[in-house]
């Protein structure tokens, strides 16, 4: 997968929202990083399960739990922002269905089983 829609919709949305400089910094890496992980494994459209999958992959990695966090919220916001947007922004309908993730997301120190 070349590119992933997401790229320019991460873009949208953090030129959209008033963030502090850091935040900004932060997010466009966590951005950069989950849509990498997107492409490798060939995911279009992320299930719940994937951004699991994606946490687990990036305690895997050694990073604390503190930087997935931030890592995890940036997605949550973005997810939202795209089901809130989604007729503005012309996006699948699919966008519409999207909850913010269930809060156990956001729990880095919990582990899925296989």
């Amino acid at each position: 997968m070349k590119n992933h829609h997401l790229e320019e919709l991460s873009e949208s949305y953090i030129l959209d929202k008033t963030f502090a400089l850091a935040t900004v910094k932060s997010y466009k890496i966590a951005f950069k990083y989950y849509i990498m992980y997107l492409k490798e494994n060939h995911i279009e459209y992320a299930k719940t399960s994937d951004v699991i999958r994606y946490r687990e992959s990036r305690r895997a990695l050694g990073h604390s739990t503190h930087y997935i966090y931030i890592q995890i919220s940036a997605l949550k916001g973005l997810y939202r922002y795209l089901r809130l947007n989604q007729k503005r922004l012309n996006l699948s309908v699919l966008y519409a269905f999207l909850n913010s993730y269930p809060r156990y997301i956001l729990n880095p120190k919990r582990r899925i089983k296989d």
